[in-house]
């Protein structure tokens, strides 16, 4: 069966992170990312091009974005 994630508007892809299950690994420029719904989940490997990974959403736990920009 076909299994569909979908986030719209201007902060779709930083909700899509926050949804899924998101991890740092023993690499400091790679985290793995697992989304998934209904039972059915896929796997993914974020990889930055530093060690300033853009992919670490602790910067992010306490903002909340506007409902427009």
């Amino acid at each position: 069966p076909e299994i569909m994630l979908n986030e719209t508007g201007s902060w779709a892809w930083l909700r899509m992170l926050r949804s899924g299950r998101f991890a740092s690994t023993s690499l400091t420029d790679v985290y793995s990312l697992r989304l998934g719904t209904k039972g059915m989940y896929a796997d993914f490997e974020l990889k930055a091009a530093s060690v300033e990974n853009p992919y670490n959403l602790e910067m992010f736990k306490k903002f909340t974005c506007p409902p427009q920009i």
